[in-house]
This record gives structure tokens, C-alpha cells and sequence, in this order.
């Protein structure tokens, strides 16, 4: 993650409420990138899932359990009848999960 305070953009060349340049996570060799927007500029994310397919059932309970972290449970990892470990979660940025094992 890169901070505005930590890069070279001057402070007053921002506005308030920015404060993320941008971010990236690598799960499982996938990398992810992100970047802030300004708080009254921020809605939560609604209308989608981000579907994470993983070759184990120890990583969708690892991945699981980082993205539960000061975040919601919808469906802790369990069996279902097209996987043998499947979960819904929404991180604490309120992004929806759905983490599958696949075939």
C-alpha cells in the first residue's frame, strides 16, 4: 500500500480524505490493485461478488480467514454440493467474497 503521505505527491496537491495512492494484494500468485478515492466520493460496493477459485480447502479457510478480519461473515467455509470447501465473506473495505474450492 502506498500512502500519499509516504510518496512524493506534496500534501497540498491533494485533497482531503485522500490518503491511499494505491494499493495491490497478491493472493495465491494473482495480483489485485486498487486505489482510494475521497471519502465523500466513497460507496460502499454492491451488485457483484469477487469469486476467488483455489486448488484447497486450506486456502479457501486461509483466504477466508485474512478477508474476515474486522469484516462480515456471511458463510463460513463449509461443503457444498459442487465443492468441498466454499465461503462468503465481506472484507473491511465492504467487498463481497466468495471463496471456492475448485476441481
Amino acid at each position: 500500500m502506498l500512502k500519499i503521505a509516504d510518496s512524493p505527491i506534496p500534501a497540498s496537491a491533494t485533497r482531503p480524505g485522500h490518503h491511499i495512492v494505491h494499493a495491490n494484494i497478491c493472493i495465491d500468485g494473482v495480483e489485485l490493485a486498487g486505489a482510494d478515492v475521497e471519502a465523500h466520493n466513497y460507496k460502499r460496493p454492491t451488485g457483484f461478488y469477487v469469486l476467488l477459485g483455489v486448488d484447497s480447502e486450506d486456502k479457501v479457510d486461509s483466504c477466508f480467514s485474512a478477508l474476515q478480519t474486522n469484516g462480515q461473515v456471511i458463510l463460513a467455509p463449509q461443503q457444498t454440493f459442487w465443492s468441498s470447501r466454499y465461503a462468503i465473506v465481506i472484507d473491511r473495505f465492504g467487498v463481497p467474497w466468495k471463496i471456492n474450492r475448485g476441481t
